[in-house]
């Protein structure tokens, strides 16, 4: 089975409570968040574990591409920077099963100890209700090393023609490495959430109509970034604006 769960988290080295930036809002990555649902509905009338899981947890890296910070040209700010990628290719352990009612994880493993899920999904004809929680190490035993935390629950209808709902969710990472000097450990956390209001789709599944709202924000104890916004779409396929 194939499992690939990933989130980045990207933001400058600053200070405050506040946000550290402005933000902006990417309409393009709200087309994409769109491609994302139809793609989490389809693996979920597949039957197909692995993927159920990995395209609800993504809607957060979805929110990241929707919702942007806005850098300064003189910012001179370290970058703070995580990426957490799944195995292409894994053999899953513990419970994962999938039905036409959902999919329920039960210490749902990769069989190296790479993640495992927990939680589940239920269908209820056009309508997706999902709570799931994952756990994830990465590095290479040495030098590197990343545990995340993450979780997320929503309730979506997604059908051939509409789309409409709300998810949400959380995580934590703590990116440890090792150098000569010795070692330095950074805390990542953040939270967002998506509004999907009446989204139109054509017969390619492309949204023409309606509004997506999302949130985000992050803290790396030193440097914090917050931000909102909607994007409407249409008239025609690939069309989207930021509503101001």
């Amino acid at each position: 089975m194939r499992a690939a769960i990933s989130l980045i988290v990207v933001f400058a080295a600053c200070g405050g409570d506040e946000s550290d930036y402005d933000a902006e809002t990417n309409p393009q990555g709200a087309v994409f968040a769109v491609s994302m649902l139809n793609g989490f509905a389809a693996a979920s009338t597949a039957g197909s574990p692995d993927s159920v899981a990995s395209g609800a947890i993504q809607l957060g890296s979805a929110t990241q591409n929707i919702i942007l910070p806005v850098y300064p040209e003189d910012d001179e700010s370290d970058t703070v920077s995580a990426r957490r990628t799944g195995p292409g290719v894994a053999y899953l352990v513990g419970t994962c099963a999938c039905d036409a009612g959902g999919c329920e994880f039960d210490g749902c493993a990769d069989e190296n100890g790479a993640f495992s899920i927990d939680g589940s999904v239920s269908i209820d004809g056009e309508t997706y209700s999902w709570d799931l929680s994952i756990e994830q190490s990465q590095g290479d035993g040495e030098d590197y090393a990343v545990e995340t935390s993450m979780s997320t629950s929503g309730t979506m209808t997604i059908s051939a023609t509409l789309i409409d709902g709300s998810s949400e969710g959380d995580g934590h990472s703590t990116i440890t490495t090792t150098d000569p000097d010795g070692d330095r450990t950074t805390s990542l956390s953040w939270d967002w959430s998506m509004a999907a209001h009446a989204i139109e789709l054509d017969a390619t599944r492309c949204a023409v109509d309606g509004t997506l709202d999302a949130s985000l924000s992050a803290d790396a104890g030193s440097a914090d970034f917050s931000g909102s916004g909607t994007v409407a779409f249409g008239p025609a396929c690939g069309e989207a604006v930021a509503v101001e």
